[in-house]
């Protein structure tokens, strides 16, 4: 009895489907990174909600916030590729607290698409992140293909 027996074409497809999956994420995260560092503005928006959350004695610093690119338009908030909407923001506990006591927050947007924005303090979005999820798209997708691999030789050798 051996291993190859025991690998199902379902957990197969989960690992190649989960692989995919991250390394889709990890190119349109990348995409939007490139976006927002290529051609941006920066403009003030103001802060519509905000909180502090303790896990494990350390603070993180939130706020969600509102803007109107070129002062018209309808209100854009913190988005990201996968099209969620109004997310919060950490910031540093200086910058959060100047933020809530003025009640504004400096954001940077993509000129092109301003759903594409992020406090002006926040810098450049961590390539960690990003080859983070290439990384374990890659690996999910190369477990995926090796099972598959050794599931079809050992039907060809039951055969």
């Amino acid at each position: 009895m051996q291993i190859d027996e025991h690998i199902s074409y379902r957990g197969i497809i989960v690992f190649i489907l989960l692989g995919l999956g991250f390394m889709v994420m990890g190119f349109l995260s990348k995409k939007q990174a490139d976006e927002l560092s290529a051609g941006n503005q920066t403009i003030e928006a103001r802060v519509t909600e905000s909180k502090v959350t303790e896990k494990k004695g350390k603070k993180s610093h939130q706020i969600k916030y509102a803007f109107k690119p070129g002062n018209e338009g309808a209100d854009v908030t913190r988005c990201d590729f996968l099209g969620r909407k109004d997310l919060w923001s950490t910031l540093s506990e200086e910058e959060y607290t100047t933020a809530t006591a003025s009640g504004k927050v400096q954001v940077r947007y993509a000129t092109a698409n301003p759903s594409n924005n992020e406090p002006a303090s926040a810098g450049a979005r961590s390539s960690k992140e990003i080859l983070g999820a290439l990384g374990a798209g890659g690996v999910s997708l190369l477990i995926g293909l090796i099972g598959l691999i050794r599931k079809k030789r050992a039907e060809r050798a039951g055969a």
